[in-house]
């Protein structure tokens, strides 16, 4: 079966959209948004093991290269880390030969 292709004019491409909806005038003075999208319950998780005030608890994070988990996870410890006290140990142990495993 052969698809037919249509042609498309640059106005049936063309998208608007009302700038009275934006408060900024360029991107620069948009906010970063702090955490990530879309990733409540992995936070939420890791938030949880951080509070597990029991020897032996570990956090294990995986995921795709460049998606913020590093990032989110220092940005967790950092906030954590104002409110509890010094711990004994904190350590991060990078396996370089597999880097998906501790």
């Amino acid at each position: 079966m052969k698809l037919k292709h249509e042609e498309l004019s640059f106005e049936q491409l063309k998208r608007s959209y009302d700038l009275k909806g934006f408060t900024c005038e360029t991107t620069e003075t948009v906010p970063q948004i702090k955490g990530m999208i879309g990733q409540d319950r992995a936070i939420r998780a890791i938030e949880f093991g951080l509070n597990i005030d029991s020897p032996g608890y570990n956090i294990y994070v995986a995921g795709l290269s460049d998606t913020g988990r590093t990032s989110t996870v220092e940005r967790i410890l950092r906030e954590l880390a104002t409110k509890k006290e010094v711990p004994n140990d904190w350590c991060y142990v990078h396996n370089f030969q597999d880097p998906d495993q501790p």
